[in-house]
């Protein structure tokens, strides 16, 4: 009786061992993940790299209103970018609209025409209002909430890097405007009149 017990003991023991080391053991997922870290033993941590989306800026516009009696006058930018994601597919593009702080976006437009404002909140944040589908110039025009008509001046970032250095808007940076940036206009003035004019400022490596 005693051995019958003893038989009955081991295999009770090894039928409760095994049922722990099954619940306890994770799943196998269905599909292959990137294990960062667990939150528990069954439950990792995981990264969809196809979520990832990069971007390059591919063109840059003055976005300029009509002045009656007066040369136009820039209210701000138009920023094209190309995305796509790491794992790959197809490329879209997205217009990003700021006014002449580059960094304050004000809305965008999508690759169909589609644009959006966007509205600061009360309690801080912003929402977006959709503003339909138009032509680029109008589509920024509605952003703008201007009444006047709007033109899409083409341009790049490093004319535009030379106009935030040509303060007084004279075409050259003098020798205070060069002066201003110490050594990270080394040589730029090649044909020695004193002035950098923007070819010699394209020149230019360091900026």
């Amino acid at each position: 009786m005693a051995k019958h017990w003893l038989i009955f003991m081991i295999v009770l023991s090894a039928v409760v061992t095994a049922g722990c080391t099954s619940a306890n053991r994770c799943p196998e997922p269905e599909e292959p993940v990137l294990d960062i870290g667990c939150i528990d033993a069954c439950h990792p941590l995981t990264l969809d790299r196809g979520d990832w989306t990069v971007s390059r800026r591919t063109a840059v516009w003055k976005v300029q209103e009509s002045v009656v009696n007066a040369p136009p006058k820039t209210i701000g930018y138009l920023v094209k970018r190309k995305y796509r994601q790491m794992r790959g597919g197809p490329e879209y593009y997205m217009y990003q609209v700021t006014t002449l702080n580059r960094r304050e976006e004000i809305g965008r437009i999508d690759q169909m025409g589609r644009a959006w404002r966007y509205e600061p909140r009360r309690n801080q944040g912003f929402e977006e209002t959709d503003l339909g589908s138009h032509e680029l110039e109008v589509a920024v025009g509605i952003i703008f909430d201007t009444q006047r008509p709007v033109t899409l001046v083409e341009t790049t970032e490093r004319v535009l890097a030379f106009e935030l250095l040509d303060k007084d808007g004279s075409g050259y940076l003098e020798k205070n405007e060069v002066a201003a940036h110490g050594d990270r206009l080394p040589g730029a003035d090649r044909n020695g009149d004193g002035l950098v004019d923007y070819e010699e400022f394209d020149a230019l490596d360091v900026l």
